[in-house]
């Protein structure tokens, strides 16, 4: 899981998933996830309000649902 810090300055858990996609203008992986870094996570909230991402945009050049520009607080686990 990451913990991103949303625009409205909130916090989401993000869960991650062996089927969980990682993307950014080239292929990534989850090691490419660092503190600070802008992402785009897109998957389904889950009752306890974290999200199970079914994929991760890194540094996301636009904004279309999911959890706009979100930057991951903390460090990834795994």
């Amino acid at each position: 899981s990451v913990t991103v810090k949303l625009t409205d300055g909130s916090t989401k858990i993000v869960i991650l998933t062996d089927k969980t996609t990682t993307n950014k203008a080239e292929a990534a992986t989850r090691d490419d996830l660092k503190t600070g870094e802008t992402i785009a996570a897109f998957g389904s909230e889950n009752a306890d309000g974290t999200v199970t991402a079914q994929s991760i945009q890194l540094n996301p050049q636009f904004r279309m649902g999911g959890l706009r520009e979100s930057t991951v607080s903390g460090t990834p686990t795994p």
